[in-house]
């Protein structure tokens, strides 16, 4: 708290960090606390101790409902179990426009519980060994398919060592996701499909739509 009140931080790194409600609440209300926009984990995501980084469920939501100006918000890998009640309660905090969702376990439903009542403008998911093809969908039935500019997915659907999980999002659900989501225009992705299934009808579709809505969109693929 202290410190909070010398800086002129906008950003707080919580790499290997173990945050509880207590730290969230020493810094609510200070200069630094009113001043927050971003609270992230920088580190190398693959570096061995990426686990380490803790932020407790309560903390997170009183991070999100705490800091006035927070717009974006990271959720590191674990181990903490989230359902879909702390994702619905999250999704209502209606200052976030920025989420990225690390947490390993996080399923499909949670998901459509975040996108349900947000207004989110990024959506990033990064490592959800649960995640399928329906996660489209769930997005799609929010609030926040109105509201999505970018969308970015990369190690879901694999379980440990590679190797993928039935049904992991792929073409058709990201042409359904583009036509569905009318301010999309970035997407990036890394996906358990195999790459030359993007090389068909779909990706120049996706392409096409991106292009006419922002000649600055793209669609970027990892392989």
């Amino acid at each position: 708290r202290a410190a909070a009140t010398a800086t002129n931080a906008t950003k707080l790194d919580v790499e290997n960090c173990e945050i509880t409600r207590d730290v969230v609440e020493a810094l609510v209300g200070t200069p630094f606390g009113d001043r927050l926009v971003t609270i992230g984990d920088y580190d190398d995501p693959d570096d061995e101790d990426i686990h380490e980084t803790r932020f407790e469920p309560d903390a997170l939501i009183a991070a999100a409902r705490g800091f006035p100006g927070l717009r974006e918000l990271y959720i590191p890998r674990g181990p903490s179990m989230l359902g879909t009640a702390f994702y619905e309660e999250l999704g209502r905090v209606g200052n976030l426009t920025t989420l990225s969702i690390c947490a390993w376990q996080t399923t499909d439903a949670s998901v459509a519980a975040v996108c349900k009542h947000s207004q989110l403008k990024t959506l990033r998911l990064d490592g959800l060994e649960f995640v399928t093809s329906g996660v489209v969908d769930g997005i799609l039935a929010g609030r926040a398919a109105g509201t999505l500019r970018r969308f970015e997915i990369e190690n879901c659907s694999l379980k440990e060592g590679g190797l993928p999980r039935p049904n992991p999002v792929g073409p058709e659900d990201l042409l359904d996701l583009v036509e569905g989501c009318p301010k999309l225009t970035h997407i990036e992705c890394h996906l358990a499909s195999p790459y030359h299934e993007f090389q068909g009808e779909e990706a120049q579709k996706i392409e096409h739509i991106l292009d006419e809505r922002d000649p600055r969109g793209y669609l970027v693929l990892h392989y």
